[in-house]
């Protein structure tokens, strides 16, 4: 039997709490299905996943939660500040994420639309000076 609509969004609701306290995060989770293939379609962001609060400080907010109950899936939009620990750069964003789950209420799927390039830039020193103009490279 699948789970109800509120089982779905108190099971995204979890998850999405888990990822803002930075608690450790893996496809071993109990909150996983086991052997769960987990899906970033933002490739950097995959790399960082298991060690999110190891490279950012963040102040994150989760909203507008779109439960489909007949498919398992929750949609949603987040947003928050990020600052890249080791340079100290700062961007807001606005992010989305759409979760599969089994019928026990586990993540089978996990999807990231996030803005991948103010990550990159902030890591490498370079985004205040993007957001300046000041790259010294043609317009």
């Amino acid at each position: 039997m699948s789970p109800s609509r509120k089982q779905l969004l108190a099971a995204a609701k979890a998850f999405c709490d888990a990822f803002s306290r930075k608690e450790e995060i893996s496809t071993s989770s109990p909150i996983f299905r086991q052997h769960t293939q987990c899906q970033r379609l933002n490739m950097v962001i995959q790399s960082w996943l298991p060690s999110w609060g190891k490279h950012f400080r963040d102040s994150q907010e989760f909203e507008h939660f779109v439960v489909d109950s007949e498919g398992c899936k929750i949609a949603l939009k987040g947003k928050g500040t990020f600052t890249w620990v080791s340079t100290g750069e700062s961007w807001d964003e606005t992010f989305a994420w759409m979760l599969d789950f089994d019928d026990e209420g586990r993540v089978t799927e996990y999807q990231v639309w996030a803005d991948s390039g103010s990550a990159y830039l902030a890591r490498i020193g370079k985004l205040r000076e993007v957001k300046m103009g000041t790259s010294g490279g043609e317009n």
